[in-house]
């Protein structure tokens, strides 16, 4: 959803399956990749991206220090690659 954090009632379910698998081994890490697309304020863009991909996980009970976020994709950018507005999750133990 273009401007916010929050995730649909699918994606908060599969979000509550992955936090339990971290929540289940305590040696495995979030990896976080979000994008959000703001032509006008590439800051904007950050901020949110940051915004969204911290909110996945630490309301699912995940702590911070468990959490790796990147942001991912340039303002305007669009692709099958790096849309915009997205955020992909993976494990540490994950091959990327």
């Amino acid at each position: 959803m273009a401007d916010s954090a929050k995730l649909n009632e699918q994606m908060w379910s599969a979000i509550l399956t992955f936090a339990g698998t971290l929540q289940a081994h305590a040696d495995l890490r979030a990896f976080v990749d979000a994008s959000s697309g703001a032509p006008n304020d590439p800051s904007r863009s950050r901020r949110m991206s940051l915004r969204r991909g911290l909110a996945v996980l630490m309301n699912a009970g995940i702590p911070s220090t468990r959490i790796y976020v990147r942001v991912i994709g340039s303002p305007g950018e669009t692709g099958e690659e790096t849309p915009a507005d997205r955020v992909d999750i993976r494990r540490s133990d994950a091959v990327p």
